[in-house]
């Protein structure tokens, strides 16, 4: 199902900010809204919701892996104050082991599975989330790494805008060489073409950067359905009152 073993990323998931389909209150009454919530989520307290994508509806490429699995909302702490909200496909009534979604370090988010009779457990990272610093944007941070591409192709690489509807929330852009430097790459390659280092342009699978104004996130979703969907990442930072607030895209 992962075709790159060191970068996997990230299908549906909610907009988890409201209870009850209101509008998302001020961080203070966010957290008491949250306390009075069934199924509240259990780091942030907030209402695990379905069916709303951040920008108010479902990832267009948002399937479910096979009948019998189901979206489910989950969290994965990034640090002591950060909260990575999203949508996972739970499986387990189909026969497929659990998965959980954690972040061993602050910038790896990483999918876990136990074994199940015949399947392998999986321990896997599948997305790069980067933080924005002042006057910056996601294109900057995502060039600093070209640092380590191959030296060779690091002039003719950059971000580049990926047009079409993508599965991400914000701007969708990849770390990629310019045309005629493609093209000369396609007559020399026999087969898919790969290029500007680890989190760059790769043909034989789906891979893209995510541009927001306090991330850079590379989404890595492999060549089949992904159990989870990279347009619900939502981020919440925990305020000096304790409550929790939803971060900008």
């Amino acid at each position: 199902m992962f075709s790159r073993p060191v970068l996997m990323a990230l299908g549906a998931v909610a907009l988890l900010a409201a209870c009850g389909g209101k509008q998302a209150p001020a961080p203070a009454a966010e957290k008491s809204a949250a306390a009075a919530c069934a199924g509240a989520l259990p780091v942030t307290g907030l209402c695990p919701e379905a069916g709303l994508g951040v920008f108010g509806k479902i990832s267009p490429v948002a399937e479910l892996q096979q009948p019998g699995c189901a979206w489910k909302t989950v969290e994965a702490q990034r640090s002591a104050d950060d909260v990575l909200v999203l949508r996972v496909q739970d499986c387990t009534k189909a026969g497929a082991a659990a998965i959980s979604f954690s972040f061993p370090t602050p910038r790896e988010l990483h999918l876990s599975s136990a074994a199940s009779p015949g399947v392998p457990a999986i321990d896997e990272m599948v997305a790069t989330i980067l933080d924005v610093g002042p006057g910056q944007t996601a294109e900057d941070v995502a060039a600093a790494l070209l640092a380590n591409a191959p030296e060779a192709e690091r002039a003719t690489c950059q971000p580049r805008a990926m047009s079409g509807d993508q599965p991400v929330a914000g701007r969708a852009f990849q770390l990629q060489p310019d045309e005629t430097t493609l093209n000369a790459m396609h007559r020399k390659e026999d087969g898919p073409v790969n290029a500007c280092g680890t989190y760059g342009y790769a043909e034989d699978f789906q891979e893209m950067w995510e541009g927001r104004s306090r991330y850079a996130i590379y989404h890595s979703l492999g060549q089949d359905t992904a159990p989870w969907d990279p347009m619900s990442f939502t981020f919440y930072r925990r305020q000096a009152d304790g409550a929790w607030a939803k971060q900008p895209n």
